[in-house]
């Protein structure tokens, strides 16, 4: 296994811009061992996800139209988060506005970054 090695930060530049996402181009990293040509980065905002279960014990899924795929899909309820927002007061709000249903109690199971 390699150990990761110290490179000082690289000067990116944003190439496109949506309010969900942005790609940035990064330069090839001189001596790195990789050819010259630039690489991308997918940046994104802040999310959560839950994973809700009924009284019954079923999960709680909401239909989403996703123009990519053409068609819905089933999701557990998500959302992005504003400035310094609380990821349990952000999921919810997005529970509320995208199934009109509210929880009697929360248990976290996982939070990253």
């Amino acid at each position: 296994m390699r150990s990761a090695v110290s490179r000082p930060a690289v000067p990116f530049r944003t190439v496109f811009a949506t309010r969900w996402f942005r790609i940035d181009e990064v330069p090839s990293a001189p001596g790195a061992g990789i050819d010259d040509d630039p690489h991308y980065c997918l940046v994104e905002p802040d999310g959560m996800m839950g994973v809700i279960l009924t009284v019954a014990g079923d999960i709680l899924l909401v239909r989403q139209f996703r123009p990519p795929l053409g068609h819905d899909t089933l999701e557990c309820p998500a959302g992005g988060l504003g400035p310094g927002e609380d990821p349990l007061e952000a999921m919810i709000r997005e529970l509320h506005e995208e199934t009109g249903h509210s929880v009697r109690g929360w248990r976290r199971w996982a939070a990253s970054g």
